[in-house]
């Protein structure tokens, strides 16, 4: 399996905390649990429950299991990626920030071919922070964009979501933007934002690269209703929005018809399941049943929006396989053909990445980039 969408994960073993999976951030504090969580979901509790029956123990005594099982840290991580099926990862380093100089740690724990993503977000942060102008900004993006193929990154990422919403203005200008950062308020910054989305947008045209869009539910500082891939529309209609490979991540849960419907009808949009293989597994064989109904199965695109621990990777690529399987029984009760199934799958879990991010070669380790602000998972 190509994991297309993850995040890095813990370099060095540590006490296992469950809880750090969370999707509330007033409940963590850098990645810690501020105070005890019960394990009061049906997700945490599923995560628990199926990492123990891996073990072969009682639930009580997990987090034992572990620690003798992380002694050997690389040898325990190669194995829990071994046993989900991924042999190569797609990472976002933009969080934790700086995680691009660790490449080849996260390479050699998982025994994976690592593959790294730009973010434009960190960026456009920090110079802000920096108090920097739209033209200084619009430059650092451009260049960005433009360096980053040789640089080695296969494709781009934008949690636009998170900032400002995705009912992006196709006609921003540097002019509007320059003017409302001058007035300032609670969102000054959308212009801006909204024009180096753009350009990003661009340069995802003019490359091939894909451009991975945040779409649906993620962390509690996210508006939902900012997240959802409706308000896409009008910038997919501009020319970059015709001609750019765009996945629109997470299956915008719970918008998963709107996005599937968006990778039908537009031959450069295609849809990622991800992430509610950890918070809705419950959910996830009628999630995906919903997906590959709609959306052509080649442009669709499976990943774990894994983070932290490393035993995440493994219960979200089990519980992706797991509803795979329930969807292709089902297609296969309705009268599908098998060989069909069997091409859709290999399309879904491998063939779609490989062809998208262009994977054929040596996995990318960039040198490490100022991009070091704090950034949401996304």
């Amino acid at each position: 399996m190509i994991d297309h969408h993850a995040h890095p994960f813990d370099r060095k073993p540590g006490p296992f905390e469950p809880t750090r999976l969370a999707i509330d951030l007033d409940d963590l504090d850098g990645g810690r649990p501020t105070a005890p969580v019960r394990p009061d979901t049906v997700w945490r509790a599923l995560f628990v429950s199926r990492l123990a029956r891996r073990f072969g123990v009682p639930v009580g005594e997990l987090a034992a299991a572990r620690a003798e099982h992380a002694v050997d840290y690389q040898a325990h991580v190669r194995r829990l990626f071994s046993d989900a099926g991924i042999d190569v990862l797609v990472l976002d380093p933009g969080w934790p920030p700086g995680s691009e100089r660790h490449a080849d740690d996260f390479a050699r724990l998982s025994g994976c071919t690592v593959h790294l993503l730009w973010r434009l977000e960190p960026l456009v942060d920090d110079l802000l922070e920096q108090g920097r102008g739209v033209g200084e900004i619009l430059a650092a993006v451009d260049e960005h964009v433009g360096s980053a193929h040789g640089r080695g990154f296969c494709g781009f990422k934008s949690v636009i979501a998170y900032r400002s919403g995705l009912a992006i203005d196709p006609d921003a200008t540097t002019a509007r933007a320059g003017s409302a950062l001058r007035r300032g308020g609670p969102s000054a910054s959308k212009p801006l934002r909204d024009l180096m989305f753009q350009r990003l947008l661009a340069g995802a045209a003019d490359t091939g690269l894909p451009l991975q869009v945040h779409t649906g539910f993620g962390d509690s500082d996210l508006r939902l209703g900012s997240a959802d891939p409706t308000l896409l529309e009008d910038v997919l209609d501009t020319p970059a929005g015709r001609h750019a490979p765009i996945v629109l991540l997470h299956s915008g849960f719970p918008y998963q018809d709107v996005a599937s419907y968006l990778a039908a009808a537009r031959s450069n949009v295609h849809v990622d399941v991800s992430l509610v293989n950890i918070f809705a597994p419950a959910n996830l064989p009628d999630g995906l049943r919903r997906v590959v109904g709609v959306a052509p199965v080649d442009r669709v695109l499976f990943g774990t929006d894994a983070y932290l621990l490393p035993e995440a990777f493994w219960f979200a690529a089990v519980m992706l396989r797991e509803a795979w399987q329930v969807v292709r029984d089902g297609l296969l009760a309705q009268g599908m053909d098998a060989g069909w199934t069997t091409a859709a799958e290999h399309a879904m879990f491998d063939g779609n990445a490989r062809r998208l991010y262009r994977l054929d070669g040596d996995g990318t380790r960039p040198p490490a980039s100022p991009d070091t602000s704090e950034e949401d998972r996304g």
